[in-house]
């Protein structure tokens, strides 16, 4: 059984290092209020991975990192409009993904992938929606 701190310590790692902001403490850093880009980020892909991941609720992983479930959902519509639309963002959060596919734990990239097609298959319908307007 994969763990979330198996998740917590590979997104951290992941930024640390990807940025060389320092050593990063999945702990501590996570639960923090710190407000460092590497930090913020690294916590908002872990709210967007495990919540379907593990079947959290917000109350459940606001609870692991001392925050309410708005601070969670708002973490989460983040990371999932980042993946949307920024595709060095994308890119970080699916190679994150494939190291923790790496290490044995495939739920993570199952998530993301059909995350991943379910934005294109919306951008799609939004193209033919367009199209049919003209």
């Amino acid at each position: 059984m994969h763990t979330i701190q198996e998740c917590e310590f590979t997104s951290t790692e992941y930024f640390d290092e990807c940025q060389e902001c320092g050593p990063l403490s999945a702990c501590t850093c996570l639960a923090s209020i710190v407000q460092e880009w590497e930090i913020v980020t690294a916590r908002q892909i872990i709210f967007f991975l495990i919540r379907p991941c593990y079947l959290l609720s917000l109350k459940n992983v606001g609870d692991r990192y001392k925050k309410d479930h708005a601070t969670i959902l708002h973490g989460i519509n983040q990371a999932s409009a980042q993946v949307e639309w920024d595709r060095q963002y994308r890119a970080n959060v699916e190679r994150i993904c494939y190291l923790l596919n790496e290490i044995g734990y495939a739920k993570p990239m199952i998530f993301f992938n059909k995350f991943v097609d379910h934005i294109e298959y919306k951008k799609e319908l939004a193209r033919k929606k367009k199209s049919k307007i003209k």
